[in-house]
């Protein structure tokens, strides 16, 4: 039997063979003995994370798939970086090494790139931004020093909020995340304890006096929904899809196709629909079907324009609307519900 190195990492970092239990991110002692000792214990652990500390590959490749290295599914899988091209456009994604491999047998999964990227993204800043959390990992009940912390959480927090773009990718996944489990319904992340203080301290110096168990990873799960919209499958968590997502351009285009046709039509610039599409080198059908976009509710229009659309209103699901009923409630129980 072949182990994944995911499935390894868990056996190397489990408390079991050490005598102890681990639930809900507390250790406590086990009933049944320790197979392995202390020393060869904390050898294992100090190599486990002097090799998580490691530069995973080119610069390049960093800047193009963060969390390589780092990301697996919940079947311990490593998740590896992989492209698509589809009309001219490369669509990145992280994929189960099984499918990678072709001997998934129905397991494993693929998910965008950017998707999971901004999710792990938004989950580090918003529990850096709780006073709550923040004080359950520093252990401190003393107000002046509490103060501290949460101010350090804060600037910390803001300062991962603000990356865009390529620094997004490289700079706001934190050297802190030592590794990331993407299940059906949850992600969780591995936070080391120590790299977190010291990013921390960075900010506010001796902000933290003493944290216990530096060495012991810290979890964070998180709920998240998966799910499939069009061809794609979408991570989702709360508001945080519709609140930070880039623009579809697919969307926008269509949008913006169906207006212009149709002042084309309405100030004589065309004489006909069959003239637009061999202008534009479009189907007769798609310029005839994309010309009720011009009525779209002007809410949802919106929505698209400014990228606050529900993820599951996709290029191919308002492809498939149209043509689209000129009822505005008809089009939101299409479009939206």
């Amino acid at each position: 039997m072949s182990l994944s190195r995911g499935a390894l990492y868990q056996i190397l970092r489990n408390r079991v063979y050490r005598g102890q239990i681990q639930h809900r991110g507390e250790v406590h002692q086990g009933e049944h003995t320790a197979i392995i000792s202390d020393d060869l214990w904390n050898a294992v652990q100090a190599r486990l994370a002097e090799q998580s500390h490691r530069p995973r590959g080119s610069g390049s490749r960093r800047a193009s798939a963060p969390l390589a290295g780092i990301l697996f599914d919940s079947d311990g899988c490593r998740m590896s970086p992989t492209y698509a091209i589809k009309s001219g456009r490369r669509y990145r994604y992280y994929t189960s090494a099984p499918l990678v491999r072709g001997t998934a047998c129905g397991k494993g999964c693929r998910v965008p790139a950017p998707d999971v990227e901004q999710l792990i993204v938004t989950i580090i800043a918003d529990h850096l931004a709780d006073p709550i959390w923040m004080a359950d990992f520093s252990g401190v009940s003393e107000l002046p020093q509490l103060t501290k912390i949460f101010g350090s959480g804060q600037r910390l927090s803001q300062s991962i909020r603000a990356q865009t773009g390529q620094d997004l990718l490289v700079e706001a996944i934190p050297q802190f995340v030592e590794r990331i489990e993407v299940g059906q319904d949850s992600v969780t992340l591995a936070i080391n304890r120590g790299a977190l203080t010291r990013e921390l301290e960075m900010t506010e110096p001796d902000c933290i006096a003493n944290i216990a168990d530096l060495d012991e990873p810290l979890e964070i799960t998180t709920p998240i929904r998966l799910q499939r919209c069009g061809k794609q499958v979408r991570l989702i968590l709360g508001e945080v899809s519709s609140r930070t997502r880039a623009l579809d351009r697919d969307l926008v285009q269509l949008v913006l196709d169906g207006h212009r046709w149709f002042e084309d039509l309405r100030t004589g610039r065309a004489a006909t629909i069959a003239a637009i599409a061999k202008r534009d080198r479009r189907q007769v059908s798609h310029v005839s079907r994309n010309l009720s976009l011009a009525f779209l509710a002007p809410d949802i229009t919106e929505m698209i324009l400014t990228g606050r659309h529900p993820i599951t209103l996709t290029p191919e699901r308002l492809k498939a609307a149209r043509p689209l009923p000129l009822d505005w409630s008809q089009q939101h129980t299409l479009l939206l519900d």
